[in-house]
């Protein structure tokens, strides 16, 4: 063969290689439940929430403010799943001092005291915002609820639900 039509054939390869890569593929994203059906999450912890100062530059002078990592904002949520109280529901930040509850259910069988509020990440023992769920029943209930005087999204973070039955582990969740 001369040396052209190698050139050729080899280009075409090239050619029909380049434009098979360049074809969009689609991606199918799986839910965690896919790929962990049946895992307990009710372990989960989410990593240490930390205030610092941040300094701002503008055109002639720095501006230092407080600032968190919480990053939570008016319409932050939150889906709630947790198979073993068979919890569902989904956590809506609707002002900078009050959360909705949405579509709450729960099968009522903590065996001992059960303690629903929300908190700091790395401080999930200490209630900010108690959110005053009883341990009995609820199907698809929506509640508003109002943080305490001087409680703001800045002082929480996460959903907190515990069972405080010693070897039952505390599920929480960081709110986005």
């Amino acid at each position: 063969m001369n040396t052209k039509i190698k050139i050729l054939i080899v280009t075409a390869l090239i050619g029909l290689v380049l434009s098979g890569c360049s074809k969009k593929q689609t991606v199918t994203v799986a839910e965690e439940e896919d790929y962990f059906p049946g895992v307990d999450r009710s372990t989960l912890v989410t990593p240490a929430t930390r205030r610092w100062e941040s300094t701002k530059s503008t055109s002639n002078n720095t501006v230092s403010e407080a600032e968190s990592d919480t990053n939570l904002k008016v319409g932050s949520t939150l889906k709630i799943k947790i198979g073993r109280y068979s919890v569902t529901g989904i956590l809506r930040v609707t002002s900078a001092t009050s959360v909705r509850l949405e579509n709450f259910t729960y099968n009522g069988l903590c065996p001992q005291d059960l303690k629903v509020y929300l908190a700091v990440s790395n401080r999930i023992k200490e209630s900010v915002v108690d959110l005053g769920i009883e341990n009995t029943a609820y199907t698809d209930t929506t509640t508003d609820y109002n943080f305490p005087a001087n409680i703001t999204l800045d002082d929480v973070d996460s959903f907190v639900f515990w069972c405080t039955k010693d070897d039952d582990p505390t599920y929480t969740e960081k709110i986005y």
